[in-house]
């Protein structure tokens, strides 16, 4: 795992790791979503909320799904969808409408708190 601070070479979704080998960096990156949103689902108290918003990718003209496995993330990690939104908004670096998602997590009330002091 990457110390904080430190940023040389790494990100969300590093164009160039997609464009090596696309099955690959697809993998590597559902399995941040599934552990950044298990981290963020476990520092949640019951009944607490977050707000995820993450737009499609585009990587060499073929759209990404985000909005998908960060769903299925949170579902993994035991939280409740209770609102979600997409709008459609222009991308100028591909000259064309690019969905932007919203979706609103509830930790529900009677989960296990000892799931917040697990490790990945």
């Amino acid at each position: 795992m990457p110390r904080l601070g430190r940023v040389g070479g790494l990100g969300i979704s590093p164009r160039r790791s997609f464009r090596a080998d696309r099955g690959r960096a697809l993998q590597v990156w559902q399995e941040d979503q599934r552990r950044w949103v298990r981290s963020a689902a476990r520092a949640l108290q019951q009944g607490g909320r977050m707000v995820v918003i993450v737009g499609d990718g585009n990587v060499l003209g073929t759209r990404i799904d985000t909005i998908g496995p960060v769903i299925a993330a949170g579902r993994e990690a035991g939280l409740l969808r209770v609102a979600s939104a997409t709008v459609e908004r222009w991308d100028d670096g591909v000259r064309a409408m690019r969905p932007e998602h919203a979706v609103c997590f509830e930790r529900p009330q009677g989960a296990e708190d000892s799931e917040r002091d697990e490790a990945d």
